[in-house]
């Protein structure tokens, strides 16, 4: 079981954007990965990597608007020195 739980995993690591998870990141990995298939890439990857926090979105994050974002908890913070208006 748990080999074919990590044949899967190298599966859906192959198709990953980046797999080297800095603590923080946020791992991009096809839309077609369903939550279990992330749940065990995610137990892989902290297996490996215990002590570090990361995110894994599944499809194009650069496709989700503002409000899709915000209703996943994710707000945008303004940059260092820009202006807001009031």
């Amino acid at each position: 079981m748990k080999r074919k739980m990590r044949k899967q995993a190298k599966a859906i690591s192959e198709r990953v954007s980046m797999i080297v998870p800095h603590d923080g990141c946020i791992l991009q990995v096809p839309a077609d990965v369903g939550p279990e298939e992330a749940q065990q890439l995610s137990a892989e990857l902290h297996r490996i990597w215990p002590n570090r926090n990361f995110l894994l979105v599944a499809g194009n994050i650069r496709q989700l608007s503002e409000e899709e974002m915000n209703k996943q908890g994710w707000y945008r913070q303004p940059h260092a020195g820009a202006e807001h208006s009031e």
